[in-house]
C-alpha cells in the first residue's frame, strides 16, 4: 500500500510475478448421448477431482 506514491526502489521491473495455481475441487466431463426428439434418455454423468492433494480449509467458519 503506497497512497502517496513514494517511490520506495528504482528498480520496479521485478515487482510482478506471475504463477499457475490450481484450485481444488472437481469438472464435469461433456456428456456424450444420441438422443431422439421427444424421447426420454438418461444421461450419465461424470467428473474428475481436481488438486486432491492441495489440503482445503478447515471449516466454513476458519479464517487466516
Amino acid at each position: 500500500m503506497n497512497p502517496f506514491g513514494y517511490m520506495d526502489e528504482s528498480d520496479t521491473s521485478n515487482n510482478t510475478v506471475s504463477q499457475t495455481r490450481t484450485i481444488p475441487g472437481a469438472i464435469a466431463n461433456a456428456p456424450t448421448l444420441d438422443a431422439l426428439t421427444g424421447v426420454f434418455t438418461p444421461v450419465n454423468l461424470s467428473g474428475s477431482v481436481v488438486g486432491p492433494d492441495i489440503p482445503a480449509r478447515l471449516s466454513a467458519s476458519w479464517t487466516s
